[in-house]
């Protein structure tokens, strides 16, 4: 049986009949510490994810050290709850300030950690006769002992993405120990510490380095970018996203049990 979570960054997106209707909550930001929710949201979106009975995994992004205070704080607001939380992981020094903490939280190997290979002209050159669509449709777990090492390392799941080439087969389900989870239907190209979202009103000499400031206005519009033999690209706040709409399928042998689906653009 798969699983279906509903992930929603934004609590003022998060809509009480899609909750209803999914399996679990994904809510948190992956790609901008500046969009870690404030404690404020946290506690509402932990109200509405308790109130409906959805188990709650939480998501986060890379931090600098500047981030690590606000970020230490909403940890232990999900520590203070009685059940175990799941935390995406997407960091290595998130990772390390977690480690250990088996007993609050379930670790899961977020897709930023996850080196897909993303390019959204990879289906245009495979198209072409171009050469290395095993590897262009597998994933470092291929590497042997890497599994084990994820393992190892606390996590307790591992994400993936519907990449518009798709994934390769795995292994076999037998093989692979640590469950996985497929997003759909927006694939995370690339993402950046400068905002061009956010910096569009500067002079051209200064944009789109780092702002003082953030008014998350990445959550008021996004930028389409279209070129030709790739999938329209959506820029929004410092991340390039494409959407694939073909169905989600879970290819075999990566012990995928449950999708991951983003209504939005999850920022």
């Amino acid at each position: 049986m798969l699983e279906h979570a509903l992930f929603v960054s934004d609590p003022a997106r998060l809509s009480e009949r899609e909750l209803a209707a999914a399996d679990r909550l994904y809510f948190g930001s992956e790609v901008c510490a500046r969009l870690l929710p404030r404690p404020s949201e946290l506690t509402q979106v932990l109200a509405l994810a308790d109130g409906a009975g959805k188990p709650l995994t939480f998501v986060t992004p890379y931090l600098a050290q500047p981030d690590l205070e606000p970020f230490m704080r909403l940890v232990a607001m999900l520590a203070r709850r009685d059940t175990r939380t799941e935390i995406v992981v997407n960091d290595w020094g998130v990772h390390r300030l977690l480690a250990g903490r088996s007993e609050r939280f379930e670790l899961v190997f977020g897709r930023l950690l996850h080196k897909l290979k993303r390019d959204p002209m990879i289906p245009h050159y495979l198209e072409q006769g171009g050469a290395g669509r095993d590897h262009l449709r597998g994933t470092p777990l291929d590497v042997p002992g890497f599994l084990a090492s994820i393992g190892e390392l606390g996590f307790r799941r591992i994400e993936y993405e519907h990449l518009a080439q798709g994934l390769g087969d795995g292994p076999g389900d037998e093989r692979v120990a640590l469950p996985g989870s497929l997003y759909h239907p927006f694939v995370l190209v690339s993402t950046s510490r400068t905002c061009p979202t956010a910096s569009l009103h500067q002079h051209p000499e200064q944009a789109p380095f780092p702002l003082a400031g953030c008014a998350r206005e990445c959550r008021g519009y996004s930028i389409r970018v279209a070129r030709e033999h790739v999938p329209t690209l959506r820029l929004k706040g410092n991340s390039y996203f494409y959407e694939n709409p073909a169905p989600p399928e879970p290819p075999p042998g990566w012990g995928i049990d449950r999708l991951v689906h983003q209504p939005a653009i999850p920022m």
